[in-house]
């Protein structure tokens, strides 16, 4: 894969859901241990916990796959 890929947005499952733009949405790309190419992504956008899908966008916007991020609600206690 030598194409550095992008999301032009992400979108909330939910109704009338959260759009995160593609200012705010980071793309890298990786390599799984069985050297199987992947992308990992994220946002610096403080978002509600939900799933957010679209599409992984290569060179010319062709589109290379859909793309999800699941963003967990779980939260670090911290004390006693």
């Amino acid at each position: 894969m030598s194409e550095i890929p992008r999301c032009k947005k992400l979108q909330s499952i939910e109704a009338n859901g959260i759009v995160i733009p593609e200012s705010n949405i980071v793309t890298s790309r990786e390599a799984l241990p069985d050297g199987t190419p992947a992308v990992r992504i994220s946002t610096s956008l403080n978002v509600g916990p939900g799933l957010y899908v679209g599409d992984l966008i290569g060179d010319n916007d062709r589109k290379l796959a859909a793309a999800q991020l699941y963003i967990s609600g779980a939260r670090r206690l911290t004390g006693n």
